[in-house]
């Protein structure tokens, strides 16, 4: 019977490892994608270790008294067990849950600052086509006054060129 007690308790302790580890590993994973500016919090891995340590002091206290325990004990010990993994998974979830309105609250600055941005740019563009339209008008005011030049000039030419019929006989 303190066999399969034993081996029980062994088989509890590496599921509780392995819990341990998969948290410490999505809470490194978590610190990884914050961005670079910000200080990753601790809290979370004193916490895993917190657990841990209760864990094994459990484990130790429990194979002291392996010889005295009974049935009802066992069941309180996975209670307890369970009660942990459900606040280790809280925490995470209200870890996780803090990143992503942290995150949402910069994407949203940063939503209000490109529309502040293309705002200014549709601004330039209306501004930049005013002018455009300016020019063309202005350009095709210069077409027309060339026009006139050229029409002057050769004027001027065919007049020089005409003999010169006097008057005076």
């Amino acid at each position: 019977m303190d066999d399969k007690k034993e081996d029980r308790y062994k088989q509890e302790d590496k599921s509780e490892e392995r819990a341990v580890e998969r948290s410490k590993e999505r809470s490194k994973d978590r610190r990884m994608r914050t961005r670079s500016d910000k200080r990753p919090s601790r809290k979370h891995d004193r916490k895993v270790l917190v657990a841990e340590e209760s864990t094994k002091s459990w484990a130790d206290t429990d194979s002291e008294s392996s010889s005295g325990s009974s049935s009802s004990s066992d069941s309180e010990q996975e209670e307890v067990h369970c009660l942990m993994a459900d606040q280790t998974s809280d925490d995470e979830l209200k870890i996780e849950n803090d990143l992503l309105r942290n995150e949402a609250s910069e994407l949203k600055a940063e939503v209000l600052k490109l529309t502040k941005e293309m705002s200014s740019w549709n601004q330039s563009a209306r501004a930049l086509h005013k002018l455009q339209e300016s020019l063309k008008s202005v350009n095709e005011n210069l077409a027309w006054a060339s026009v006139v030049v050229r029409a002057v000039k050769e004027r001027q030419v065919l007049n020089h060129n005409q003999p010169m019929t006097s008057s005076i006989k």
